[in-house]
């Protein structure tokens, strides 16, 4: 019995396989494939190429086989001369999933979750208008703040006040950008507790916070400033504040790849968050009126459930990422106060100076005021890019695909800069960041007069890579010029230039933007990385970074003396 039980698993265990079909309409198909099948459990994995007179495509597929059904993910690009550009994915459950979604598999899980926060609330759903789009209809991604806010603005302006503009609700990412006080009061969480305890309790803060906001947002504007903008905010900042220092007490030689990973996870959020917002809210791809808002009762309906679920979501994967969280043993870790060098008289630089004398110094003045310029052009870009391309780009489900691509930008890129930072210098990875900061922005007037959809997702997606290189480089310049032991708290007091940015951020979208519009209003944005590249160009004047660079004067040197030792 147990020679035949295997004999029958072996026979539905495929190595890999090479097929060539031929087309009935002319063409070819060809690809590879590997599958695995014993008793029930195993996978699956192909690729495949197709080609004909109308066009090519590529489909890919990736499945884990669990108890005999199937959860898989299958995606496919096409070009064809009639239709463009298709790009779409789908997620499956089981081997045989419900009847076929115009969102995919996913869009139908989706379905099912909001059929049963409909049936909690007691509230159905209107019936789907005609007013959709479904050339690119498997494009479900979605940038999370950037994107949520039109939702946010449309439901309060339909439940509570019928003049909420867009620029009102800069307020709420002024908050969850940068809460006063909220990363200084991380790093002492983080001292005093250490980096696992201070890490749940920020996310024990947030995931609560997003929770709480579905009460909220039916209430009022300011319900929701306080959930998800005070208490959330506070609960990520004490949270992100834990896993930076942590991790760069792993990894002393190469703090900014360290502080790279960890802001290049937190970017990955919205990545994750795209497809539940999007499939969520808006399946059907409802498109905004002429003012750019939504009317629709049944997307405007879905708007408070989606907390609910995203505080789900990250409890799940907040209880599988605290496993991992510890320090590093001290018995068999390197002395990190210092990253500079491991000379002697650099430590001694970081050792002598005291925490308010470093926070008084003129390097930590001009970082802070830097951070500030950077923070600005980064609120008002990724609060405002898809209203305005919501001005000359009719389909939502495409701007949800530039949303997505740019949040992979977004993560993706600030590894990059963090490898780019070490191998290089501070002053050289930040200058590359503000002159393509302000260039870009610069730029979008003319996109918006091209009016090229393409253009209009590149150039999104090089300004969400400058977003990346701010919030990796700031982490490390601030370790490497004051050190590890004061760094939870330094760098904590320098996050409050993000308040000042949101301030600043909030009264130019609130106030200026209906007076001067979109373009004008991301010209003065640019304007904020150029004074920032100036201030970055002469920071090595300061006292505290010439002492950086004469103990150090190149990254890449340090590193490759550390590696012949």
């Amino acid at each position: 019995m147990y020679y035949f039980t295997i004999l029958i698993a072996l026979a539905q265990i495929n190595l890999g396989s090479f097929f060539l079909h031929p087309q009935n309409g002319g063409g070819l198909d060809f690809g590879l494939s590997q599958a695995a099948n014993i008793l029930g459990f195993g996978g699956d994995r192909s690729f495949k190429f197709i080609g004909n007179s109308n066009g090519v495509g590529i489909e890919s597929g990736n499945g884990a086989l669990v108890g005999g059904q199937r959860v898989g993910v299958d995606s496919g690009l096409g070009v064809a001369a009639s239709r463009g550009i298709d790009l779409g994915s789908q997620l499956q459950f089981g081997n045989q999933p419900s009847a076929p979604h115009p969102l995919g598999q996913l869009g139908s899980f989706f379905d099912n979750a909001r059929s049963f926060f409909q049936n909690l609330g007691g509230m159905q759903s209107g019936k789907p208008g005609s007013d959709t789009d479904n050339d690119i209809e498997d494009i479900i991604f979605k940038q999370s703040t950037g994107n949520l806010l039109p939702y946010l603005v449309s439901y309060y302006r339909w439940k509570i006040d019928p003049n909420m503009t867009a620029g009102s609700l800069i307020w709420l990412q002024t908050l969850m950008s940068g809460l006063p006080f909220a990363m200084l009061i991380g790093g002492l969480a983080e001292r005093k507790l250490g980096g696992r305890k201070s890490a749940i309790l920020g996310c024990l803060l947030y995931t609560t916070g997003i929770g709480s906001t579905y009460f909220a947002v039916q209430t009022s504007y300011a319900a929701t400033l306080l959930t998800m903008g005070i208490w959330a905010s506070l609960g990520s900042s004490i949270a992100y504040s834990a896993i930076l220092t942590t991790a760069q007490r792993w990894l002393p030689n190469n703090v900014g790849m360290a502080g790279g990973l960890i802001v290049g996870g937190y970017g990955c959020g919205a990545f994750l968050l795209s497809p539940l917002q999007t499939t969520f809210i808006n399946p059907l791809n409802y498109r905004p009126n002429a003012e750019g808002y939504f009317t629709q009762d049944d997307l405007l309906e879905s708007v408070p459930k989606v907390f609910l679920v995203m505080a789900g979501l990250f409890l799940t994967i907040q209880i599988f990422g605290l496993i991992f969280v510890a320090a590093p043993d001290e018995t068999i870790s390197v002395e990190t106060d210092s990253l500079i060098a491991e000379t002697s008289s650099r430590e001694d630089v970081a050792e002598s100076s005291q925490i308010m004398e470093q926070l008084k110094s003129s390097t930590f003045i001009l970082l802070f005021i830097s951070l500030m310029c950077n923070a600005v052009w980064v609120q008002l870009t990724s609060g405002l890019y898809k209203a305005y391309g919501q001005h000359f780009i009719m389909s939502d489900l495409f701007l949800s695909f530039v949303g997505s691509m740019a949040s992979v930008f977004n993560a993706s890129s600030r590894v990059f800069w963090g490898v780019l930072v070490d191998w290089t210098s501070y002053q050289f990875a930040m200058c590359l960041v503000c002159t393509m900061g302000a260039a870009l922005a610069w730029l979008l007037p003319t996109v918006q007069l091209i009016a090229n959809d393409i253009l209009f997702l590149l150039t999104i997606c090089l300004m969400f890579a400058c977003v990346g290189g701010t919030y990796s480089l700031f982490p490390y310049v601030t370790h490497v010029c004051f050190g590890n032991t004061n760094f939870s708290i330094i760098y904590g007091v320098m996050q409050l230039s993000l308040s000042f940015a949101g301030l600043i951020a909030g009264l130019l979208s609130q106030f200026l933007l209906p007076h001067l519009g979109y373009n004008r209003l991301f010209l003065i944005s640019g304007s904020f990385m150029a004074f920032s590249l100036f201030l970055t160009m002469i920071l090595n004047f300061t006292r505290l970074a010439r002492t950086v660079s004469a103990a150090r004067p190149l990254n890449s040197q340090a590193q490759d003396r550390d590696n012949d030792e």
